[in-house]
């Protein structure tokens, strides 16, 4: 009975900090991240499957976030930079609508051509491709 015990306390702790640590993920390097940023458009994955939002970073270091179309207006716009490998962005009355603003991430490439955005405790914020 005490081994059992033992095992089950065991077992809690492993299955804790599996769900409560992050994996450390491999992130992009400063150039790996100006390649994928720097005058590229996010065609990001949302949530239920229910279209896109596009993300145009402009290498003037703005930022213009549009719901299910690729080109024309903003539905949202901000600034950027990059700060090492990370980048850092406020979005105006959007993001603080969403909870993206201000936000600093670093990016991942879990699979080819398959992106996300991690916070500093290594969640993902947002999955996304990269359009020429």
């Amino acid at each position: 009975m005490k081994q059992c015990a033992i095992m089950l306390v065991f077992a809690y702790a492993v299955v804790t900090l599996l769900t409560v640590t992050p994996l450390a993920a491999e992130t992009l390097n400063a150039d790996g991240v100006k390649k994928v940023l720097v005058g590229k458009i996010w065609a990001e994955k949302r949530l239920a499957g229910r279209g896109e939002n596009y993300w145009e970073w402009k290498a003037d270091g703005s930022v213009c976030v549009r719901s299910f179309k690729k080109t024309g207006g903003c539905d949202a716009e901000g600034r950027w930079k990059l700060e090492a490998d990370r980048v850092c962005y406020k979005l105006g009355w959007w993001g603080g609508y969403s909870g993206e603003a201000p936000k600093c991430v670093r990016i991942s490439e879990p699979t080819t051509g398959r992106y996300e955005t991690l916070d500093d405790n290594n969640v993902p914020v947002i999955e996304f491709t990269v359009l020429d």
